[in-house]
Order: C-alpha cells, then structure tokens, then sequence
C-alpha cells in the first residue's frame, strides 16, 4: 500500500489518525500492576504539548537531543515531539 504523500512522516501518520479515529487506544502501557493508555487523540496532544516547549527552548531547529529512559510509551512521544519540533 502506497501512502500519500503528505503522510510521509510519522508526525504526519499520528496526526492523520487522531483526526481519523480519536478515540481508539494507540499505546499501552503496563508497569507492574499500573496499566495505562493513550488514545490517538491524547498521544497527540501529549507530543504537540513537549514540541511546543522544545519549540520555546531551542530557538534553533535541528538541536540534536538525546532520550534517556527505558523502553516505555513516554519515551515514544518525546521522540514524536523531537521531531515534530524540528530537532533531531
């Protein structure tokens, strides 16, 4: 299957499908007894929210950024932020 252009991206695919289907659960999460999860509308509006702040720190796109954390949904959208902010 050949996507459109436009949706070359994964910021662009993550924002297509929270437009698509907002409320179906994208990530899920389990630490221990804790479960969460994240629609694709929230997952959005959770890495916008980080870009938007990376956006206000680093003036200049392109600042190389470093993630450090375990293997988690937290660490998937900071990474979505990172790029939709312009950074690497």
């Amino acid at each position: 299957m050949q996507l459109p252009a436009e949706l070359n991206t994964t910021v662009s695919l993550v924002r297509h499908w929270a437009d698509s289907c907002p409320d179906r659960v994208w990530l899920r999460e389990r630490e221990g007894e804790l479960r969460q999860q994240w629609t694709w509308k929230q997952a959005r509006d959770e890495s916008q929210a980080i870009a938007a702040w990376m956006e206000s720190e680093f003036a200049t796109k392109g600042t190389r950024i470093g993630i450090l954390s375990k293997n988690r949904a937290h660490w998937f959208l900071a990474d979505l932020a990172v790029a939709a902010s312009g950074h690497v």
